[in-house]
């Protein structure tokens, strides 16, 4: 799922992949790693981006969005900020 998450990931796909209803797989998934599907693929796409801003100072917002799955910057910015309580500006200036 990792190599999949710049691509826009749906619980009903997935599980057609696997061959399960979407119920299971949620339901796995959530017990197996203690979180929910869209709660891990959010922390995984906002930990790209915390990657992306430490390795390039410069990199637009809108375009890391564009790379790591979000919908548009905003959908970013709001994602980043739930998931570290600061915003990618924010992020950038205590790096």
């Amino acid at each position: 799922m990792d190599a999949r998450l710049r691509e826009p990931l749906r619980l009903t796909g997935l599980a057609a992949e696997l061959g399960v209803h979407p119920a299971h797989l949620s339901r796995m998934f959530r017990r197996t790693l203690g979180v929910t599907l869209s709660s891990y693929v959010l922390r995984r796409r906002v930990d790209l981006v915390c990657a992306a801003l430490a390795s390039d100072r410069e990199a637009s917002l809108a375009r890391l969005a564009q790379e790591t799955g979000f919908a548009d910057q905003s959908h970013l910015c709001r994602s980043f900020l739930r998931v570290t309580g600061l915003t990618p500006g924010a992020w950038r200036r205590k790096r």
